[in-house]
């Protein structure tokens, strides 16, 4: 299982639901780098490069 997480908003929230055995809900911002890490499980959360139209 991997430990990245592409997303499409600038706000997360992470329980670490599927990894070990959780931890509480946190909310994350990804701004301004545009990716977290949770403090709590270390999964990376990054922001999806928004598609060309």
């Amino acid at each position: 299982m991997t430990n990245i997480l592409y997303v499409e908003q600038n706000q997360v929230s992470c329980e670490g639901t599927g990894i070990s055995d959780g931890h509480p809900r946190i909310f994350l911002k990804l701004e301004p780098s545009n990716q977290v890490v949770c403090p709590y499980c270390s999964r990376q959360f990054i922001l999806k490069a928004p598609a060309d139209i």
